[in-house]
């Protein structure tokens, strides 16, 4: 059974990594088993430790996925680095990490311009991870930015916010999600709950909210029309690791 690691920032990039492997794999062939770390930091010296979260249940797979959320992007590089031997050990072929620039570093909060920086120091963690390949992918601000691009899911949201309707509301949003590089938008969440708010919807990082949005989402849109590099690159690695 192949194996792949996937690093993220918190729950709701755990559950739309979980949702998106189904939708790639199927369900009844890849095994999920998720974990939270906890304890340490990357500057204590105090060893993480990896808290089973959930499991699923599948017999015979021929792929699994072993989510672990960091709690916080800057935690995702040292966890991987601090995972690494474990992984090695279990015969883990492939790592992935996904985080965002939200929060402050040195005070202030991270923008868009500060993205080099922090793939810089993506790419120093990729070289210690080896030798099992690794790719860590920053969803610019934070995820909430690919689920505002993927447009088609809005109607299974609610079936007013239809393209025409929400073209005729882009005065009110600020934005249009059809033609705008989203990647510039600073507040992607706060986006979306506007957007939902067109009809007196929401969105929030609740379980239960969270989820409708990712379940509602049009995968093959997003692997084939959303043109944001950061998905390709997630996309891409995934197919790669199941080659």
């Amino acid at each position: 059974m192949k194996k792949i690691a996937i690093f993220v920032e918190g729950e709701t990039e755990s559950d739309f990594v979980k949702r998106l492997l189904i939708e790639i794999v199927g369900e009844h062939n890849v095994k999920i088993v998720g974990h939270k770390m906890v304890g340490g930091n990357k500057n204590s010296g105090i060893p993480r430790t990896a808290n089973l979260q959930f499991e699923s249940e599948v017999e015979s797979a021929n792929f699994e996925a072993t989510i672990f959320i960091s709690s916080q992007s800057e935690n995702v590089d040292s966890d991987i680095i601090e995972q690494k031997q474990t992984l090695i050990n279990q015969g883990f072929s492939k790592i992935i990490g996904l985080k965002d620039l939200r929060g402050d570093q040195n005070g202030r909060k991270l923008t868009p311009e500060d993205l080099p920086k922090i793939e810089l120091g993506s790419r120093l963690t990729e070289r210690r991870s080896l030798p099992i390949p690794t790719k860590i992918i920053t969803a610019v601000m934070e995820i909430e930015t690919w689920f505002l691009a993927e447009t088609n899911h809005y109607v299974c949201v609610d079936d007013r916010l239809t393209k025409d309707f929400v073209l005729s509301k882009t005065d009110d949003l600020g934005f249009n999600p059809y033609s705008d590089n989203l990647t510039f938008r600073l507040e992607p969440k706060e986006d979306l709950q506007n957007l939902y708010g067109l009809v007196k919807k929401t969105y929030s990082k609740k379980e239960t909210v969270r989820n409708k949005t990712i379940n509602c989402l049009d995968y093959n849109n997003l692997r084939n029309n959303v043109e944001i590099e950061p998905i390709k690159q997630l996309f891409k690695n995934i197919d790669d690791f199941l080659e």
